[in-house]
């Protein structure tokens, strides 16, 4: 089990332990100014006068707090206690979520401020016809007007950069321009200094940005990363390796890091890497052999419908073996694949083993038949309409028929004259859906 170290609660813990200690320090520092005199009862030292130096000020307050409290049972004493402790913390939560907003809003208006200025200036220098000069950049910039250079303003930079890239088109002279200009500025060097020196949030931005705007960090400062032990950082530097690394890019791909659990967010980030490097003209590892070797199910399960966007013909016929594996989550990606790919040679092997699946999965195979759309499959949504026990298979069958073709349209008329009442109704849903427009299909991923 790996123990996550979140800043916030090594924070909360702190304050708590710095109140347990404020707690302890007034119990050893209490000096007792209890007085006793003959025939009279305890007399306390605030009774009379008293002179109070260094922590004596304090232990007055604990006493004074104490005291009051003193002739009450020890659950009221502890539940007081209690009540004390959760509003300091609500206090403290109450100053840090004030903290965090203050820096958020501040944040912002340093964007907004950068934008207003430089945007239109930084589209111009990416929609120029050649790659421009460093006296030419400087005079499109300003370059004498950017007087801010603290580590914040650098950062939202970064950001204006990364927005900037988004609205581009991802070709020369573009890149070019700006990647001279993002050094013009000094934010290489800065980026530099920030894996070095930064906290790991930092780095992870860094790192994040880098990719994005598809910049070469050093070697030597990336390689102390790879192997971080924060989960995040290490996936965000391996993922950064495989697009930018030249000689061995997938170096971190096959390996006991890859059974990390994958979050939706890594799995969307990783699908964007597989597309940067397939519009930078990458060619992608095979994903077969590490479907096999991968341990946890929901991760190869991502791989095997990341093979039917990207591998090729003889890859993706690798995935008709996954149509009766003993795991669920293996056949339902194996049918959304070859369907999201419009494989035809996998028609015949899905209605072959249509039968021995469960209903969610015989629908996964009726839309991934629609989507190939051969028209060699009319009879057989026949079949499995009047073969299905469930009522939203039978409707997806039925969908499916009428939106296959004109043959399928024809099949479906046919079968609502000889359908039965309880029947009627899908078929009145039907038209129901006619009413919208379906899309016209699109042509295979590449």
């Amino acid at each position: 089990m790996k123990l996550k170290i979140n800043g916030r609660v090594v924070l909360g813990i702190f304050v708590f332990l710095v109140l347990a200690l404020i707690v302890v320090s007034l119990g050893i520092t209490y000096r007792s100014g209890t007085i006793h005199a003959s025939g009279d009862g305890p007399i306390m030292p605030w009774e009379n006068e008293i002179r109070l130096t260094g922590t004596d000020y304090i232990a007055y307050l604990y006493n004074t707090i104490k005291s009051s409290y003193v002739q009450y049972p020890w659950v009221v004493q502890i539940s007081c206690l209690i009540v004390v402790l959760s509003l300091l913390g609500v206090i403290v939560l109450a100053i840090l979520m004030a903290g965090d907003i203050y820096r958020r809003k501040k944040s912002t208006k340093m964007f907004n401020v950068l934008k207003d200025k430089f945007y239109n200036i930084l589209i111009g220098i990416a929609d120029a016809d050649r790659i421009l000069t460093p006296a030419e950049l400087s005079d499109r910039l300003h370059f004498e007007t950017v007087v801010e250079t603290t580590e914040a303003y650098r950062m939202q930079w970064i950001e204006l950069f990364i927005l900037l890239r988004a609205d581009t088109e991802p070709k020369d002279p573009a890149i070019t321009n700006i990647r001279h200009t993002m050094k013009m500025l000094g934010l290489n060097e800065f980026m530099e200094n920030r894996l070095i020196y930064g906290a790991d949030k930092e780095k992870l931005r860094v790192i994040q940005a880098a990719r994005l705007l598809d910049m070469q960090l050093p070697d030597s400062v990336m390689a102390s990363i790879v192997n971080n032990r924060d989960v995040r950082l290490h996936k965000a530097a391996r993922f950064y390796y495989m697009l930018i690394n030249r000689d061995d890019p997938y170096l971190y791909f096959e390996n006991e890091k890859m059974n990390d659990p994958f979050t939706v967010w890594d799995r969307l980030e990783l699908h964007q890497l597989f597309q940067d490097c397939h519009d930078a003209g990458k060619h992608l590892p095979s994903f077969i052999p590490l479907i096999r070797q991968l341990s946890n199910p929901e991760i190869a399960a991502f791989f095997i419908r990341e093979t039917a966007y990207w591998g090729s013909d003889n890859e993706v016929g690798y995935l008709i073996g996954y149509f009766d594996a003993p795991q669920q989550s293996f056949r339902k990606a194996a049918f959304e694949g070859v369907g999201l790919r419009r494989f035809a040679a996998a028609e015949e092997p899905m209605k072959a083993c249509f039968f021995n699946q469960s209903d969610p999965l015989r629908r996964i195979i009726l839309e991934s038949l629609l989507a190939i759309g051969s028209g060699k499959s009319v009879d057989f949504m026949r079949e499995a309409f009047y073969a299905s026990a469930s009522r939203l298979t039978k409707r997806t069958a039925l969908r499916c028929l009428w939106r296959y073709n004109d043959e399928g349209r024809a099949a479906v008329r046919e079968m609502r004259a000889l359908a039965t009442d309880d029947e009627r109704l899908l078929f009145a849903q039907i038209d129901n859906e006619t009413l919208i427009q379906y899309p016209e299909p699109s042509e295979p991923l590449p």
